[in-house]
């Protein structure tokens, strides 16, 4: 891609981004799926808020994202999480603190992986962020909109998203329920910040966080981070941000068979902070 540039005088329109590292002393780590993915706009002016500006965002997010094997979703394959190369990005030397979450861990359900795997991949995320010292917080599943699904929502949810899936929806409930459990376990032992999610902010589509909700959601969310500051008001949102980082594409990935590599980070905002995408 070019790089081209944007009048300095307009606030929050964002620029590519250069070779060199941010001056940012902070560094921030978002593994997710889809949620993170719809959001991520608002995701990261809330972490601008909380955390200040500039910051190096490292992220492993996209539609469908496996924590721990590859996935397709309209036609683009991606690596699972524990294997993208964030984590080598990660371990280079740096002076930041860093502030990670970790969340949209549902997805292995629906491709079929027990429980105990996937809570083994979460488990090896989580330590790699204990490595690099990274103060860590940990969503919940949405136990209490699963239980509510109905079979024709979830028909329509797997024949779209998830084709190849052939569970029952009264497993998939099971699953997700042991699954939570799992996960409370897992806080407990690291010691790590578990948060729940809020019935209210999802609609018909018992997996993704109505867009209405975005802003007070992650605001709820990154609020936990123990050094953020307080965020007072949540994330005003921006469409031309939210354009640009849907825009910028990761590391590596295929699209409809053919392999693309781009050089990170991808992008730059106006406020210096640079994205990195895996």
């Amino acid at each position: 891609m070019k790089a081209r540039s944007y009048s300095p005088i307009v606030p929050n329109l964002p620029v590519i981004a250069s070779k060199t590292d941010p001056s940012s002393s902070r560094r921030v780590v978002l593994l997710g799926a889809s949620n993170l993915t719809r959001g991520i706009s608002t995701v990261v002016e809330t972490s601008q808020r909380a955390l200040g500006q500039p910051l190096e965002f490292l992220v492993a997010m996209g539609h469908g994202r496996s924590y721990g094997v590859e996935s397709c979703v309209f036609g683009k394959k991606i690596s699972g999480i524990f294997s993208c190369g964030l984590w080598p990005a990660l371990a280079a030397p740096s002076r930041c603190t860093t502030s990670a979450l970790i969340t949209d861990i549902g997805n292995d359900i629906l491709y079929g992986m027990p429980v105990q795997q996937i809570v083994t991949w979460v488990e090896a995320c989580v330590n790699r962020l204990r490595d690099a010292d990274a103060e860590i917080i940990l969503t919940q599943l949405p136990l209490d909109r699963a239980r509510r699904i109905t079979p024709w929502q979830f028909r329509i949810m797997r024949s779209l998203l998830y084709p190849r899936n052939r569970q029952t929806l009264d497993h998939v409930v099971g699953q997700t329920r042991e699954l939570a459990e799992q996960l409370c376990e897992l806080a407990e032992k690291q010691q790590i910040t578990l948060i729940p999610v809020n019935y209210a902010w999802f609609g018909f589509d018992p997996i993704h966080i109505r867009r209405r909700f975005w802003s007070i959601a992650w605001c709820e969310i990154l609020a936990h981070w123990p050094s953020a500051a307080p965020i007072g008001q949540p994330a005003s949102g921006s469409l031309v941000r939210w354009l640009y980082l849907s825009s910028l594409t990761p590391e590596r990935r295929r699209v409809w068979g053919i392999k693309q590599r781009t050089r990170q980070p991808a992008g730059r905002l106006f406020d210096g902070s640079t994205i990195a995408l895996y």
